[in-house]
């Protein structure tokens, strides 16, 4: 009776969360925004309007004389992409994603920023060029100048845990830093609740259950940084077979998660996990069905109105490192201090705006450090894709520290982004994962047993080179 009233209760949060979120853009949509010395226009769903609200806030604590109007909309790539073909853009600040990057470049939507690069950060003698990552700086300069920059890293997803639960079992004592730390906490959860609480949930009926760029994160720990640099380069098909055996690792993790069992032949993962909905995965988390779920950074931003509602504590914990000894497949490298991403979306501002300087001017503000310190904390734990800067972690909560100092290292860890030559990666000619075509999750996961699953795992790397080699132009020494 509880699980049904916390299900309703859900409900109705998300419901009203939804109506106050439409409000809000009737308020100011539709040409009716108000009035202000800078207009700024960003995508709302996933981490919200805080973080955008805060490097307003933190703007003008020493502008306090610019009024810096937001503006968020849930579809606000498409509508941007439309107010740019049209010619009816009027903000000053618009966010962009980066699928579009390269095509409003090239029909002149978009002022060059060459010169917010080339300037010094506001509190800092460093200027802007010199920390954010050279592999996003190469890619997205074009006939010598570039036109955004880049808001958000995409990280992997992580375990978010039960904070209440694991203090009562005392599982909050050892977190797991590695994946066979891992099968034994989940042979622990299972055991001490007697097989009451799954130890693990996913939504695997949206974008293969937020495991994706975890796939990418253990190749990096598989392959070092400097290995999927080399990678990255997408020589030949090669640069795919030479990783046979850490692809091959990482499809029979992926079926020993979805569909494996742990010491007393329980499921690893909750019943019901495979054809679950993201919200209905986090839904049966916070009510105590299973201990941990596979989410991101934004789940206390999503899930907020249920777990204030019912004062639901959760944990943030980075899926654990492929290889037992923390190191590179083959033993040669501690890589327990590479982190994956791809490059997030961009910050630019529109030809048509009328207020470009002001503009730039506030994005390059927002790469000091207490701008910076505000966008993390807003956002748990989200870093930029900066290098050689960090945030002051100082009043963040358990959280966001632990996303944070993750992610971070303390302004040390080794990023990998993905960034490709032609973007053959980023437009979709290829995927880092091409099993079965793409498919292998459904084929993993549609499996009625764990040792069926593992069946098909074990060939997907056959078939992800046939898969490869169909993208490959022999002839032209190019992918299609």
């Amino acid at each position: 009776m509880m699980k049904k009233q916390f299900a309703g209760m859900l409900a109705c949060a998300l419901s009203g969360a939804m109506l106050l979120s439409c409000a809000a853009c009737n308020l100011t949509g539709g040409g009716g925004k108000d009035k202000g010395d800078l207009s700024v226009m960003v995508y709302s769903a996933g981490y919200g309007m805080g973080w955008v609200d805060e490097a307003i806030r933190v703007y003008n604590e020493d502008h306090p004389e610019v009024k810096v109007v937001p503006e968020g909309d849930a579809l606000a790539f498409d509508s941007i992409k439309t107010k740019l073909e049209i010619g009816t853009c009027d903000y000053d600040v618009i966010l962009i994603s980066t699928s579009n990057y390269e095509s409003f470049v090239a029909n002149g939507y978009l002022e060059p920023l060459t010169d917010v690069y080339d300037s010094a950060i506001p509190d800092s003698d460093k200027t802007v060029r010199s920390v954010v990552s050279h592999q996003i700086t190469d890619v997205r300069t074009i006939d010598g100048n570039i036109y955004g920059i880049p808001w958000q890293q995409n990280n992997p997803s992580g375990l978010i845990y039960n904070v209440e639960m694991f203090r009562q079992y005392g599982w909050d004592a050892d977190l797991p830093e590695t994946m066979e730390e891992l099968w034994a906490l989940c042979d622990r959860i299972d055991a001490d609740t007697k097989g009451r609480v799954a130890p693990i949930t996913f939504g695997g009926a949206d974008g293969k259950g937020y495991l994706s760029w975890n796939f990418c994160q253990w190749l990096c720990e598989y392959y070092g940084y400097e290995g999927m640099i080399d990678f990255l380069k997408m020589g030949s098909p090669e640069v795919f077979s030479k990783q046979e055996a850490g692809r091959s690792k990482i499809y029979e993790t992926l079926a020993r998660l979805t569909k494996g069992k742990t010491a007393a032949g329980h499921n690893i993962s909750l019943e019901g996990s495979v054809g679950a909905t993201a919200i209905t995965a986090q839904t049966n988390f916070v009510n105590g069905k299973a201990a941990m779920t596979v989410c991101g950074q934004w789940f206390p931003t999503e899930m907020q109105p249920y777990t204030d509602l019912t004062q639901f504590q959760s944990g943030y914990l980075p899926m654990p490192h492929i290889n037992a000894d923390k190191r590179s497949g083959d033993g040669a490298e501690d890589t327990s201090d590479v982190r994956f991403s791809t490059d997030g979306n961009m910050m630019a501002i529109p030809t048509t705006a009328k207020n470009k300087e002001l503009a730039k001017d506030f994005l390059r503000y927002m790469f000091t450090q207490k701008s910076y310190t505000s966008f993390v904390a807003a956002n748990n734990g989200l870093l930029r894709p900066v290098e050689g800067l960090t945030a002051d972690s100082t009043n963040f909560n358990d959280f966001t520290k632990a996303a944070y100092d993750y992610f971070s290292l303390d302004g040390t860890a080794k990023t990998v982004y993905q960034v490709s030559p032609n973007g053959v990666l980023e437009h979709g000619s290829l995927a880092l994962f091409l099993a079965y075509r793409g498919d292998f999750f459904s084929r993993i996961t549609s499996k009625a047993t764990y040792e069926e699953a593992l069946e098909v795992a074990r060939g997907c790397t056959a078939s992800e080179m046939s898969a490869v080699y169909e993208k490959w132009n022999a002839a032209a020494n190019d992918w299609y």
